[in-house]
């Protein structure tokens, strides 16, 4: 995933790409088409929505929106372990 700019709204959002070396993995190029089903029916706060879905060179991406936010590893790394309430409150998000 990346952070980029769409060139026509000028509005920030986030890029996901399925690698191109897993594209020899049809499993692997479904469970993503799959994720992309999924996430535009998940309407959250939390959740970055899908705004687009296509493929460039045969390389499928989902167009997100850009959340503002902290990279829970990032954290974990600086405090430690969450604890299980705080994990708990994380995933019920």
């Amino acid at each position: 995933v990346v952070a980029a700019t769409h060139l026509f709204l000028r509005e920030r959002v986030a890029l996901k790409f399925l690698r191109p070396e897993l594209l020899a993995y049809p499993e692997l190029v479904a469970r993503f088409a799959f994720e992309a089903r999924a996430a535009v029916k998940v309407k959250s706060e939390h959740v970055a929505r899908v705004l687009d879905v296509g493929e460039v060179g045969g390389v499928p991406f989902m167009v997100l929106e850009h959340l503002e936010g902290k990279n829970l590893g990032s954290w974990v790394a600086q405090h430690g372990p969450l604890s299980l309430r705080e994990a708990a409150e994380y995933l019920i998000q």
